[in-house]
């Protein structure tokens, strides 16, 4: 029994974040770009401070070191896997979350050679002024004021602003890469119990 036991404590600690931390500096550099983002955007506040502090608390609590480094050196698409999966639920969803009234919009694309193209979904959480496009998971501060709502983010090597009315519900998409620009409109249906 004695050897079960000790087993199973030299599995634990041998594990991969059994009790091992992201190395402390790597967390305050992580911890500076994201104010640094929020401030690009108009938007450190107390909400902005506290998602930062709850997205370096998530990646210290769920990795070590070695792990954290083989994050920063995967591609775009697996960094926005990952944090989707673990980053999103804990700081911009659920009952722990920074915010926890959120507006979640289904947007519809038109596209002039196919009519309207399938649905996406965005949700703004007006708490931390932050939005989360479901398409690929990609999350970042919003802007507003009393006519728009606005933000932008990368998907790789793309820039995608968007930019939604709040008083129509239209919503404009400006996808670059380069000096290659696409601009799209669609429209967005708001849940029946938020406004814009």
């Amino acid at each position: 029994m004695k050897k079960l036991l000790v087993i199973i404590v030299l599995g634990l600690l041998l594990s991969g974040n059994a009790f091992a931390k992201v190395d402390k500096k790597l967390l305050k550099d992580m911890s500076n770009g994201c104010i640094y983002a929020a401030k690009a955007n108009n938007d450190y506040g107390s909400e902005a401070k506290k998602f930062c502090k709850c997205m370096t608390n998530t990646f210290n609590k769920k990795m070590n070191t070695s792990q954290f480094k083989k994050y920063l050196n995967s591609s775009q698409s697996q960094q926005n896997k990952w944090m989707k999966e673990n980053v999103t639920p804990v700081c911009l969803g659920g009952s722990n979350a920074i915010s926890n009234v959120p507006i979640n919009l289904t947007c519809y694309m038109n596209n002039p050679d196919q009519g309207m193209i399938s649905p996406h979904r965005l949700t703004l959480l007006p708490d931390s002024k932050t939005f989360v496009a479901h398409v690929d998971g990609q999350t970042g501060y919003y802007r507003e004021s009393s006519s728009w709502y606005g933000g932008d983010y990368y998907h790789d090597d793309i820039k995608i602003v968007w930019k939604l009315n709040r008083n129509t519900g239209t919503i404009i998409y400006e996808i670059s890469r380069g000096s290659n620009k696409i601009v799209q409109t669609g429209e967005c249906n708001r849940s029946k119990s938020k406004k814009f």
